[in-house]
């Protein structure tokens, strides 16, 4: 962005100034090994020279043979700051039985009410609702049985 990276090879000790991807990271070589530092900051004036102090720093040290092969020393303090952890907020798992309730009233709209009654109040051991039947008069009631019982006696009967 502000400088291009220099292709040609750094001298013995020298700490590069890179932008990669936008950000500016340290390199050097130290005993055949190749080091990169990352700052985080992105490539401005004003944070390049931030990272020219860094990169003396790191200069001063290898001459001096006192580099900290950690890199700790010389890693911007965001990255050194410790986070605090949040602890996160339980809620109370719901029981089996609130569970059921809940889908069982989902589902409610979605099905017959015979369905409802024959499917979803017998799990928990409720009475079954009254089905369709209940709210006919009486008089079709006993009819419809009689209905269903000739029906059920003369369909297992063989021909």
């Amino acid at each position: 962005m502000f400088s291009q990276t220099s292709t040609d090879r750094a001298s013995r000790g020298s700490v590069s100034i890179i932008n990669s991807h936008e950000r500016l990271q340290l390199r050097f070589r130290y005993e055949g090994k190749r080091y990169y530092i990352s700052t985080g900051l992105t490539d401005t004036p004003s944070n390049r020279k931030l990272a020219e102090t860094k990169a003396s720093e790191i200069e001063q040290d290898i001459l001096c043979k006192e580099l900290d092969l950690t890199l700790q020393k010389y890693q911007p303090h965001s990255v050194l700051s410790t986070i605090t952890s949040i602890t996160p907020i339980k809620k109370p798992k719901p029981d089996l039985d609130e569970l059921w309730e809940k889908y069982s009233e989902f589902k409610k709209p979605q099905v017959s009410p015979s369905t409802f009654a024959k499917d979803f109040t017998k799990k928990l051991g409720l009475k079954p609702r009254p089905s369709r039947t209940a709210f006919l008069p009486e008089v079709y009631q006993s009819s419809l049985q009689l209905t269903e019982s000739l029906f059920c006696v003369f369909a297992w009967q063989p021909f």
